[in-house]
């Protein structure tokens, strides 16, 4: 009898702590005077988000991690790839939707295995899980200054952040400042769930480019539609932000439009060029030599690359004890004069001004795109571990 009334009052607490579908109006002033309110209204019209059993909508009440995955697994119609387990989610209302969202890699649990339902949910962690509904959370190594002061490059959900603010979906007050470990609001969940909804997303292979108008033909089946992209545009070609002539005629393609049907994002994956290396190396190397200066590295053609360059690898070999006539000949990669020496020497010095292995350093020499592209990607993985290392030990 105990049992069963515990049971009832657990029922109870939920189903008034906890959104229901109730099919009413939300109560007078509740979202009248919010700034999300037509985002509110169009999740209330669709049955992706709830209200309470009093007929109120809450926006300025932090939002629960169980009533944030629920709106994702209405919004986004998740496939789960598995059924994890949550030791804490038994009879919780909100177990289908939670359990969706997890198995689909939407959201996570614990390491202690629960979910936590009633926990809070912040901004960051929010707008990751959004991204990774729109399969862009693979999108890394933006150039630049970051777009908030209080999410540095190194912060865990920098990434994702700067994607959704190129997305257009954050709300339009987080200006200067994210504010990160802030709780979201339901009102803010609600806005950025429904601004992600009016994206347009396209998927097939590259038809046609044309550089000189930024116009990408999309091949899915039989039908093309062009695709005309901007200097707002982020391309991302191969794991890495590129520009425009990195792209090929049959690359698969995943282009993200605004609700004009402008493309914020555009991801190919293709062969893997001299270029893609370059750019991927520029980015490792944080832009100290140019696309241009590392292709010209791996061409050979050390006229091409400005004296500054040239001037400062060329001294460095020297105070590496090689003579002005070894130099010489590395610099302009007499193998056959040098044999493996000089090509080692030459390969160490471009590693230690770039800050790469020497290994990549050769790889790129070689023109082995494969190995250089698996050692930067491995290089990649091997910053990120040290970057998490080092902030957990400070």
């Amino acid at each position: 009898m105990v049992r069963k009334l515990l049971s009832l009052g657990l029922a109870l607490v939920l189903a008034f702590s906890f959104p229901l579908a109730t099919g009413a109006k939300p109560a007078t002033g509740d979202i009248e005077a919010s700034w999300a309110k037509e985002n509110i209204m169009s999740l209330l019209d669709l049955g992706i988000a709830d209200l309470y059993p009093d007929g109120t909508f809450r926006p300025d009440q932090q939002i629960t991690r169980a009533e944030f995955a629920s709106m994702l697994a209405n919004a986004f119609a998740v496939d789960p790839v598995d059924r994890p387990s949550f030791i804490d989610v038994g009879g919780h209302p909100a177990r289908e939707h939670i359990l969706a969202v997890a198995g689909a890699g939407i959201v996570e649990g614990y390491p202690d295995g629960t979910f936590r339902p009633d926990g809070r949910v912040s901004r960051a962690e929010a707008v990751t899980a959004i991204v990774r509904a729109l399969r862009m959370d693979d999108i890394r190594g933006y150039a630049g200054a970051s777009s908030y002061s209080d999410v540095p490059a190194s912060h865990w959900a920098h990434d994702a952040i700067e994607t959704a603010l190129r997305l257009k979906i954050l709300p339009p007050y987080l200006r200067g400042s994210f504010g990160p470990e802030t709780p979201a609001t339901r009102a803010e969940a609600a806005a950025m769930i429904d601004e992600t909804l009016k994206l347009k997303i396209a998927r097939g292979s590259i038809d046609y480019l044309d550089e000189t108008t930024g116009t990408i033909g999309v091949r899915a089946g039989s039908a093309i539609r062009d695709y005309t992209v901007d200097d707002d545009t982020v391309i991302y070609r191969n794991t890495t932000v590129a520009p425009f002539s990195n792209l090929r005629v049959g690359d698969a393609i995943y282009v993200v439009t605004d609700r004009f049907g402008t493309p914020q994002f555009v991801k190919a994956n293709g062969v893997i060029t001299r270029e893609d290396v370059a750019t991927k190396m520029n980015h490792m190397t944080r832009g100290l030599l140019t696309p241009s200066d590392l292709q010209a590295i791996i061409r050979g053609d050390w006229d091409a690359l400005g004296d500054s360059i040239k001037s400062k690898i060329y001294d460095e070999l020297l105070a590496r004890g090689a003579t002005p006539v070894e130099a010489a000949a590395i610099m302009t990669q007499d193998w056959d004069s040098l044999k493996n020496l000089g090509k080692k020497r030459l390969a160490q010095v471009i590693a230690d001004q770039l800050g790469i292995t020497a290994d990549l350093a050769i790889a790129v020499l070689d023109r082995d795109w494969q190995t250089a592209r698996e050692l930067a990607q491995a290089e990649a993985l091997e910053q990120l571990l040290g970057q998490i290392l080092f902030q957990a030990g400070a």
